[in-house]
């Protein structure tokens, strides 16, 4: 089963209300990156293409900062690919916490993984009707990564 969620952070309930009901919000692309000056421009490169308005809420924000405040908000997330050159495999499979970042950062690597070095799979949060229950098959690696292999676990 493939999850697609598309999250519309930093907006009030009135915001994301104005925003709907003009239309808006189906005719847009929020872009949830705030560092990486490239991959702003190859982001607004193809929205203007496709005639979509490209919108950067988080923007040059603290990234540390950011990463904690969707802890505290109560997203459940675990690392699923790390960088091995910037991350050690022990990472994979951690639960994102506040000590998890700080070893994150310990390491020399972006509090948010602004630059490739690591990524996860939110399996729960406020957003969710329900968690994802799923259980790591495998650890995957290549030269330069690595990689768990998750399955969800489906109750009948």
């Amino acid at each position: 089963m493939t999850y697609k969620v598309a999250v519309y952070l930093r907006l009030s309930k009135e915001e994301y209300s104005n925003e709907k009901e003009s239309n808006n919000i189906t005719n847009q692309k929020l872009v949830i990156d705030n560092y990486l000056k490239e991959h702003r421009k190859w982001c607004t490169s193809r929205c203007d293409e496709a005639n979509i308005k490209a919108i950067f809420p988080l923007w040059e924000e603290d990234r540390e900062e950011l990463v904690y405040e969707f802890i505290d908000s109560g997203f459940k997330t675990i690392i699923k690919n790390v960088k091995l050159q910037c991350m050690g495999e022990e990472f994979l499979g951690k639960v994102l916490t506040k000590d998890v970042v700080k070893d994150i950062k310990e390491t020399g690597s972006d509090a948010c993984g602004e630059n490739g070095e690591y990524h996860t799979f939110v399996y729960d949060g406020p957003l969710f009707k329900y968690p994802i229950n799923f259980k790591i098959l495998n650890v995957i690696k290549n030269e330069t990564h690595g990689f768990l292999e998750i399955e969800e676990i489906v109750h009948e």
